[in-house]
Formats: structure tokens, C-alpha cells, sequence
């Protein structure tokens, strides 16, 4: 009787990336968390005609592997190094500006970058390219922050054995603070300071992937960021954000993570508008839901992120 070898089902996934077309023992891997992976490329049946029964053959026609998970919202841990995540914000389409003491990631509309993104699957190694990311953001007090992602890249259905000299020691990441009153310092909308319960900003990014003759890649289409909060309501009499939102006015958003040198993470949004917000219960205190459009003039870029 034959005793069939089995391999070991791996629990844990490693995920790594970089920006370019690199190969394996040049990226980087990465600190995440709830990664899922699924392979979406196409498949068409390849239909006969004849008397008989049977079913049809199907062809694999692209290759197309879409992955999701989170990365701590936090920074480098030293004032004018970009995060150990920066790839992420490079294939969601933002440039970095590295000065003295700051990194920001601003959103381009031309100039992408693409990234190689590859993964360890049940021990078993897989890499796909041209790879670009949706990203969101949920910061919510009394909670850890995430940047959750949503990777689309052509490539990596097939997976090969794992190469010797691939790196999976990870390295660079800090550990997350909580959202709350002692780390996150500044919450304003407009001119004024509100106490924030929940915070979700999203970059928008339509991403598809396109698997033709003579060409490969994901590509980031359309854009139009988001942000959602839950706030304390303010007193009619001090500001009437229902008339805000009727009138369309524009008003600017912060929030600020972070109270020490290499530990700051700040959000500007030079212009939202807010829709009509929707009353919420917060603990017991009357509080607004608000969707806020992120809006874009000529001289201003919609957000920037930056790290201090």
C-alpha cells in the first residue's frame, strides 16, 4: 500500500514588495496583518459541437492575483525617514518629498509608480508585477489605526519553490499607538476643534488590470478620495454644519497622530465639502456622521500625508 507524502498547510502568509521591476531577493518583506489573496484571472470554455455529452475544456486566458490586508498606522520612528510601508503610498499613486525633517506623500495623476508585489503561500512562492493600490485609512478612537490595502497586479497564479536567498527577516516597522486623546492632538474641521470618535479617509483609486497582446499592468484610472467622520455635534448657535453642507462651502480638515519626533503622521485636506450629516449616538453625546468629498483646486493637491 502506497504511503503518499503530504506538504505542511502554512497558516501564516508573508507578503513583499518593491517599487519596479525587480526581482525576488530585492524586496522587502512586510509587516501585515488579515492578508487575503485571490487569484482573478479569466477563463473560457472552449465549446464544440457534436452529438455527445461531455463538458468542454477551459483555458486559463490572464493572470490576474488581487490581494488585501492592513499595515499598522504608524511612522518611522525617526523625523525625516519615510516609513518602512513607503511602497505602499507609491503604488497608490502619490510622489514622496523628502526634506530635513518630513517625508509627505502627495497624489499624482501622471507618473504612477508600479511595484513588484510577491507572497509565501503555503510555503510555496509566488511574484506577479506592474502591481498599483487602493489604500484606506481607519483611525478610530480607543482603537490602533490601520491602512488597510487593496493590491491589483498581473502575475503570480503559478507558484515556483521558495528561493534560497529570499529575504523574510522584517524589519523597520514601529509599533502602532493608539487613536485617543493622549496621541492624537489636533482634529479640526474648518477652524474648529471637534471630538472625533471615527475617522476614514480613502484614496478612491479605481484600479484595472490589463492582460493584452504586447501588454501587461494594473493601472490606477480615476480617483476621488474620501473621508467619512463621526463627530461631536456643535451647537447650532456656534456653527450650523446642515447649513454648511447646503451652501456647499469648502472648509479644510486636519488630524494630527502623534506627539513626538519621528512619531508624527499628519492628514491636511485643504478643502472638504461635507454632505448632510447624520445623527449618531456617541456614548450618550449627540454626534454627526459627515461624508466629506476631497476636493482638488489648480494650485492645491487634494491631501497630503505627511511623516514627522
Amino acid at each position: 500500500m502506497p504511503n503518499v507524502a503530504l506538504s505542511r498547510k502554512f497558516k501564516k502568509k508573508l507578503l513583499l514588495w518593491g517599487i519596479g521591476d525587480l526581482p525576488h531577493n530585492q524586496l522587502k518583506p512586510v509587516e501585515t496583518k488579515d492578508v487575503d489573496i485571490s487569484f482573478e484571472g479569466d477563463t473560457v470554455e472552449q465549446e464544440k459541437d457534436g452529438e455527445r455529452w461531455g463538458a468542454n475544456k477551459k483555458h486559463r486566458t490572464t493572470d490576474k492575483v488581487k490581494i488585501t490586508g492592513k499595515v499598522a498606522f504608524a511612522s518611522s520612528g525617526t523625523a525625516g525617514t519615510a516609513p518602512a510601508y513607503r511602497d505602499l503610498f507609491l503604488m497608490a499613486g502619490h510622489s514622496e518629498t523628502v526634506a530635513a525633517d518630513t517625508v509627505t506623500y502627495t497624489p499624482e495623476t501622471t507618473d504612477t509608480s508600479f511595484g513588484t508585489v510577491a507572497f509565501l503561500l503555503d510555503g510555496q512562492f509566488h511574484i506577479g508585477k506592474k502591481a498599483q493600490a487602493e489604500i484606506k485609512l481607519s483611525a478610530n478612537s480607543g482603537e490602533l489605526g490601520y491602512w488597510e490595502f487593496e493590491i491589483s497586479m498581473v502575475g503570480g497564479t503559478i507558484p515556483i519553490a521558495k528561493p534560497a536567498d529570499l529575504v523574510t527577516l522584517i524589519e523597520g516597522y514601529q509599533t502602532p499607538k493608539a487613536v485617543n486623546f493622549a496621541n492624537t492632538p489636533v482634529f479640526k474641521l474648518g477652524a474648529k476643534d471637534y471630538a472625533m470618535k471615527t475617522f476614514s479617509h480613502t484614496t478612491g483609486n479605481e484600479v484595472t488590470s490589463l492582460d493584452m497582446v504586447n501588454h501587461q499592468s494594473s493601472m490606477i484610472s480615476d480617483r476621488k478620495p474620501m473621508v467619512t467622520i463621526a463627530v461631536g455635534a456643535p451647537q447650532l448657535s456656534e456653527i450650523n454644519l446642515y447649513q454648511k453642507a447646503w451652501d456647499g462651502d469648502e472648509m479644510p480638515l486636519i488630524m494630527e497622530h502623534g506627539t513626538v519626533a519621528g512619531h508624527k503622521i499628519k492628514l491636511n485636506y485643504p478643502a472638504v465639502a461635507i454632505d448632510i450629516p447624520k445623527a449618531t449616538d456617541m456614548d450618550g453625546a449627540l454626534g454627526y456622521e459627515i461624508e466629506c468629498s476631497v476636493m482638488q483646486s489648480a494650485s492645491n493637491p487634494p491631501y497630503t500625508i505627511t511623516f514627522s
